[in-house]
Formats: structure tokens, sequence, C-alpha cells
């Protein structure tokens, strides 16, 4: 009761220090380093007290009579171990591109498909995104891809689309049903072994199928219509528009541009979004231009340039993430922050009343657990307590 709650709080404490002091080191092109706690051994030791208490007047006497008092006391001295990452154990999870699936995880977690679009994908369909590195290493994307977040923010606040984890059916069976052939019999027994029989041709035929959970995009089919932001979100994603179709599963791009070697021709529309997504290095280096670093360390040439950065904002080929991810800068311990971090004699943080940027940073938080975090199982942090 004493350990639990106080060691939840000052791990979650740990990390996000630790992130946030990773961000502002690409703002100064620094390499990131993670540390991880490898064990925490609570070395609880008690101790107890016994007196004697009585009140004496001026003449000797006693009043009041004696009085017994006893206390218990209890003192926690953990042992922590810190275990520095290197090598492929951390240099492999931040430069692997993120995995598909954890686009639908943090939309799952309510994370909105514009804030992941911008953070997490570097290419999708037709449209390139910029490459976020530091300095004068920035590059922008095409114009399309502001649109597409455009389009994408529209759609989100009619909640004409979602993304997230759907059910995929994939048929196995090696000839079509028809509809008479699909008894409710039939059906229950699929269903007892997690399959199902399933129609990709509006209940002309059925396929014998299983189902994994994939992430995948959904758009109303009335959102669709042509010369709305549906259609053009369609057009920019290279897919098909069958109608029957009600979602599209997000796959990884095996070329960085031009046709993929899947497609017959240039001009077929896939019936699957090809996505390629940034590595968790390159969420760090975009986030970084969120850090207001002191002017006289622009000046000086210490922190990292931000003029390609600005030049690609104003010429539409990026977004600009810096004026949703804010961290600020302060020469003392700063009040009201969330979280804040000591680097290079200035305090950095994140306001606490700044919610954007905290549901930002919330996003790099649960993508760490996710892309670099869970690459360590076999030395995650285990709590020893003794019990008394």
């Amino acid at each position: 009761a004493n350990s639990h709650v106080p060691y939840n709080k000052v791990i979650n404490q740990v990390v996000s220090e630790e992130l946030l002091l990773n961000v502002v080191r690409r703002r100064y092109a620094e390499p990131p380093q993670f540390v991880t706690i490898s064990g925490i051994v609570s070395n609880v030791n008690t101790s107890t007290s016994v007196g004697v208490g009585a009140q004496v007047g001026k003449d000797g006497e006693v009043s009041g009579g004696a009085s017994a008092n006893a206390g218990v006391t209890f003192s926690d001295n953990p042992t922590i171990t810190f275990t520095p990452r290197a090598g492929s154990e951390i240099a492999g999870p931040l430069h692997k591109t993120i995995d598909v699936d954890n686009i639908a995880y943090l939309a799952n977690a309510n994370y909105t498909f514009d804030l992941l679009l911008v953070l997490l994908i570097q290419d999708i369909g037709s449209v390139r995104g910029p490459e976020p590195d530091v300095g004068e290493g920035f590059r922008g994307g095409s114009k399309e891809a502001v649109e597409l977040l455009r389009m994408v923010q529209e759609l989100i606040a009619r909640n004409e689309l979602v993304v997230g984890d759907f059910r995929r059916h994939k048929p196995f069976s090696e000839r079509a049903y028809e509809p008479k052939e699909v008894t409710t019999q039939a059906q229950v027994a699929a269903v007892s072994e997690s399959n199902r029989f399933y129609s990709v041709d509006g209940g002309k035929t059925y396929q014998f199928t299983g189902y994994t959970l994939s992430a995948g995009l959904w758009i109303e089919p009335e959102a669709r219509a042509p010369g709305g932001a549906g259609a053009r979100v369609v057009e920019l994603l290279e897919v098909q528009t069958d109608p029957l179709r009600r979602v599209w599963f997000l796959e990884p791009k095996r070329v960085v541009v031009g046709t993929d070697l899947r497609s017959q021709s240039p001009d077929e529309k896939r019936d699957v979004i090809r996505a390629r997504t940034r590595s968790f290095y390159g969420v760090l280096n975009y986030l970084s231009y969120g850090v207001r670093v002191p002017t006289e360390h622009e000046q000086s040439g210490q922190a990292a340039p931000t003029a390609r950065y600005h030049q690609a904002v104003e010429e539409g080929r990026a977004y600009d993430l810096a004026k949703d991810f804010i961290v600020l800068t302060s020469k003392k311990s700063p009040d009201g922050a969330y979280i804040a971090v000591q680097h290079r004699d200035t305090w950095f943080y994140i306001a606490d009343a700044d919610h954007r940027s905290k549901r930002i940073f919330g996003a790099l938080y649960d993508l760490f657990n996710l892309q670099v975090a869970q690459s360590n199982e076999g030395t995650a942090p285990v709590l020893t307590l003794p019990v008394n």
C-alpha cells in the first residue's frame, strides 16, 4: 500500500522526462539515449519505540498519572538497477519503420487519424510526406500531403472517417458455396470454430473464411460522392471505389516512389492502402521542431537551424507540427509544468495547461511503449517487495 502507487508515479515520470530529453536532444542534433530500469528491490525497515510520560508539578509531585506511548516507523530504501541500452537492442527499434498495426492501436486509444497521419506516416497512396531530418536535412513533401490532411480533418469532424482494427476475412475454401448451402447449422458450426461464411459479391456466393484483426480505414459511402472530401481522399490514396468495399486495409509500401510491383498498370487502383511509415527516430526529429530554444542558442548555432522546415511549411509541403507541440524554456525550474527536464543549463518543459501538446506527447509515450520499450521485454523492470 505504501509502495505500489508511488513507484508507478515515479517510473511514469522518469520515462516521460527521458522522452522529452531525447526530443530536446534532437533539436540540438544530438543522438538520443535510453536507459532501462531493469530491477527495483525495495528494502522496507520497521522500528518500534515505547516510552513512558508523566506531568510533574513544581513541588515534585506527579499529577495526572503516568502514560505509556508506542510507535512504529516504516522506511523504504529501494535499490534500483539502471541498464543503458546500446547496440542493436536500441538501434533496431529506433530506426526501423513503425508497424502499420501500431496505427490501429493508437487509433483505438482515440488518437485521431489526422494526428497519426502527420506524426507516423511518411508516404501513403500517391502522397509523399516530408522527410523530417533536423537542420539542413529537412525535406518537404508533396503539396498533396497537406491537402490530404485537411480532407481527413473535414471527414473526421463529420464522423465520416474511422481508422482502427477491422476484421479481415481471407477466403481459403477451394470453391464458392451457393446461398442454399449456407444453412443455419453450417453457420453455427463455422462460428464455433471462429470462422464464418462470407460473401464478397453481394450474396451471390459465399466463401468459408477465417479472419484476423488488421489496421484499416473506413469512409462513409455517401461521403465518397464526386466533388466531396471523401472522393478526394479516395483519389489520393489510390484505392478502388467498389461500393461493396467498406474498409481499405493498410499495408506497407514495397517501393518508395513509382508503381507498386503488384499493380498491373500505373493507373490501376488498389484494394488496399499502401503506406510507408516513419521510424521512431523520425518522429523524434519532427517533434523537435516544437522546442523553443533560447535565442542565444539559435544565434550561436548550438541549436540546429530551422530554415528548411519553415520554408517547407510556407510552401505548403509540410504541416507545421511546431504550432501544436510546444516545448518552452526557462532558466529556472518552471512552475506549472506538466513535465520538465534540464539540458544545457536550461529547463525545457511542456505547460500543464497546454492540452494539445500533452496529447501529442501522450501519443509519443504510447508509441514508445509499442515500438521501443517492447523490444526489451526480457529485462522489463521487476519490483521486489518484502512482505512483513
